[in-house]
């Protein structure tokens, strides 16, 4: 249990550093990693352990807002600042993307937002400083967005500067971004081949989860905001696609 605490805590564990933590030999240690594996809650690696890679949850919009929702609110506040006046912002439906909204309603700037999302224009509604351009098509009332055909077709006609979007996992290895849903994911393609700065929203979690469609490559990022709890092989692992980690 204490393993299991110290691996959620810090996401990968040391056998050296346990051994000595815990008062016991390095073969003990070895041993309890041994078992925990094969137990399915965690995947040794050399010298240590690591969290498991999991399959992440498909859950509704309003769900997903209280997932993870420190790091979000951490993440959040980066893009925030990252938002210039005069900026165009492609924005999907990401939670994280809501919760940049919440900060633009009570601290407005002078840009253009882009959305398919209902709750961003929601929001940003009686915001006077910001102008919304909504991308429409069918509306989706799990995710509370458009998509489709007439969405796809609409993104095709704007050239934003930045964009802003969530993943439901990040395979770093594979170098793969998956999603939950296939229509979502074609839009988030289509996002980012307009796009001249692609910005992954990401909480820590999201790099040992896996959803069940892959849309695009990490090579298509050009940047990553995160929360400050990427582990050191993360970031190495991350500068061979270009990425800039915020």
């Amino acid at each position: 249990e204490a393993i299991l605490k110290a691996l959620k805590e810090y996401r990968k564990v040391n056998v050296f550093e346990l051994s000595k933590e815990f008062n016991v030999s390095q073969v003990i240690i070895r041993k309890d990693l041994k078992l925990l594996e094969s137990e399915g809650k965690l995947q040794r690696t050399h010298g240590g352990a690591i969290e498991k890679r999991k399959a992440a949850l498909n859950t509704t919009f309003e769900d997903r807002k209280i997932i993870n929702e420190e790091e979000k609110l951490i993440i959040a506040k980066k893009a925030y600042n990252l938002i210039k006046d005069n900026d165009v912002v492609l924005m999907d439906i990401s939670t994280i993307n809501f919760m940049i909204a919440r900060f633009l309603e009570e601290n407005p700037k002078q840009i253009t937002i882009i959305t398919q999302s209902l709750d961003l224009m929601m929001v940003l509604s009686s915001v006077e400083k910001i102008n919304i351009i909504s991308l429409g098509g069918s509306f989706d009332k799990k995710n509370r967005a458009f998509l489709g055909r007439i969405t796809s077709s609409n993104i095709k006609k704007i050239n934003p500067l930045k964009c802003f979007l969530g993943a439901g996992g990040i395979n770093i290895d594979r170098g793969n971004l998956s999603n939950y849903e296939e229509e979502d994911g074609e839009i988030k393609r289509e996002f980012i081949s307009v796009s001249k700065e692609v910005y992954l929203l990401a909480e820590h979690q999201k790099f040992v989860e896996d959803a069940l469609y892959n849309f695009t490559t990490l090579s298509d990022i050009n940047y990553i905001i995160s929360d400050d709890k990427l582990t050191e092989e993360e970031l190495v692992k991350l500068k061979k696609y270009a990425i800039t980690v915020i």
